[in-house]
């Protein structure tokens, strides 16, 4: 979900929230970290009376860790994880682009990428040094625009 807000004519600042399940590893043994996502984002689009709209954007997201649990498929064990993470995740930069079109009055959907680098560090562990990039990240949203 978000907003966005148009403070001119092509420019905008745009919030959105979101559930992003990440993670990693081998089929036998993975690790899923849960997170709620917060992006803010400052950005340019086409003219709005184009059949095919573009934009693009950048921005940071703050990320909450919700929890972490390392699956063992092999021997069918979850084990949590969460104290292994750091509760807040900094993603500078975002670096996002779209395409949108209009499917009925004031309704469009969109289809768009997105590039996220973590710089800071994603592990509590001091002797780890984990960082996490993102690329390419897909979305497809529907958007209204309210007077």
């Amino acid at each position: 979900m978000g907003l966005k807000y148009y403070v001119f004519n092509k420019w905008f600042v745009e919030y959105q929230t979101a559930f992003s399940q990440e993670g990693g590893g081998y089929k036998e043994q993975y690790t899923n970290a849960n997170y709620w996502k917060n992006g803010f984002y400052l950005g340019f689009s086409s003219n709005h009376t184009r059949r095919v709209i573009f934009d693009f954007y950048t921005g940071m997201d703050i990320n909450f860790l919700i929890n972490a649990k390392f699956k063992n498929t092999v021997i069918g064990q979850n084990e949590n994880v969460s104290d292994y993470y750091n509760p807040v995740v900094l993603s500078f930069p975002v670096l996002g682009l779209g395409l949108k079109t209009k499917i009925y009055d004031d309704i469009f959907i969109r289809a768009g990428s997105y590039l996220s680098m973590t710089n800071y560090r994603v592990s509590s562990e001091k002797n780890t040094n984990v960082s996490q990039v993102i690329i390419p990240a897909f979305q497809i949203s529907f958007t209204k625009f309210i007077n």
